[in-house]
């Protein structure tokens, strides 16, 4: 019975994000981010085009990364958007831990990069999403 209500929990979250993610498109006032939104393997994913050195040497200006609308996994890849933490756009960077439900993200180049070492723990009152992100 337990799995039953994780199982209907989960699909309720992935319905809810889901249509969050189709009818909402937080990522076009970037300046910095073009997206194009298209279907990959099934899911829905939407481009996103890497500006800035703060992943290097992973990821490099003008990659491509596919962002998915669902959570993030500890050492994976995230796009988030931060309110009250200094950033305007959103932003990539390594998901490192999550306790209590908080996000810690890092750039893998830190001498290029502003995150968590900065601003601290992104929870969920100052995010306005964080995907998973997987590179092209």
């Amino acid at each position: 019975m337990k799995q039953l209500i994780i199982f209907l929990f989960s699909l309720t979250l992935a319905v809810i994000l889901t249509a969050l993610f189709l009818n909402k498109d937080p990522l076009s006032s970037s300046r910095d981010i073009h997206t194009n939104e298209r279907s990959d393997l099934n899911k829905f994913c939407r481009e996103v085009t890497v500006k800035g050195r703060s992943m290097e040497p992973v990821l490099f200006e003008n990659d491509l990364v596919c962002a998915y609308a669902e959570e993030p996994q500890v050492g994976e890849l995230a796009v988030f958007r931060c309110k009250n933490c200094g950033l305007d756009e959103p932003s990539i960077k390594r998901l490192k831990k999550i306790e209590t439900g908080c996000y810690w993200v890092e750039g893998d180049n830190p001498e290029h990069s502003y995150d968590s070492r900065n601003f601290g723990f992104l929870c969920p009152g100052n995010l306005e999403y964080i995907w998973s992100v997987r590179k092209e």
